[in-house]
């Protein structure tokens, strides 16, 4: 038996992980797959003789709505590939756009309590709620209908319901 280490990105709940491993164990040739949430790695147990490729285990973990890193090569600086660069990038702009997002949501609070945010609701367009809601959630939609067609249902199902639901109602300051 061999074992294949794999970086998988996306992954953000034990019913992330579950997914990504039941999506693994369905390729031919695979015995096993542990699924580490918080190392963001999967270990594939591949049995001898199989020769399920990397591009197989790829396109497993992609149709479960994950994604497969590559390391990169170690280039002439010795450093690694260009990509955890660009993945440093991305983590300090969403959570940059979090903590814009919090700051919003709690002067909404305190404006909600003082009852300043019903005339702010009013002066907002419901367009504008909605197009923010469906564009800042996208990346959740996404997986949670990528885990439906696995048959799957993650910790962000209820939640996708919940606001969808919440859009469909007309209350979309919910």
């Amino acid at each position: 038996m061999s074992t294949r280490e794999l970086s998988v990105e996306g992954m953000d709940c034990a019913g992330c992980a579950r997914s990504v491993q039941t999506a693994l164990e369905r390729v031919p040739g695979v015995r096993g797959a542990d699924v580490r949430l918080m190392a963001e790695k999967a270990v594939v147990d591949i049995d001898d003789g199989a020769t399920p490729g990397p591009e197989a285990l790829r396109q497993a973990v992609e149709a479960a709505g994950y994604r497969v890193r590559d390391t990169g090569a170690p280039n002439a600086s010795g450093g690694g590939g260009d990509g955890w660069a660009v993945q440093a990038h991305r983590n300090l702009s969403l959570g940059l756009l979090g903590a814009i997002v919090a700051s919003v949501l709690a002067i909404a609070l305190v404006g909600h309590g003082l009852g300043v945010f019903a005339w702010l609701q009013a002066q907002v367009p419901w367009w504008i709620g909605v197009a923010g809601t469906l564009l800042l959630g996208y990346p959740v939609f996404k997986q949670v209908v990528q885990a439906a067609r696995q048959a799957s249902v993650t910790a962000h199902t209820l939640m996708t319901v919940g606001v969808v639901a919440a859009l469909l109602a007309g209350e979309w300051v919910t």
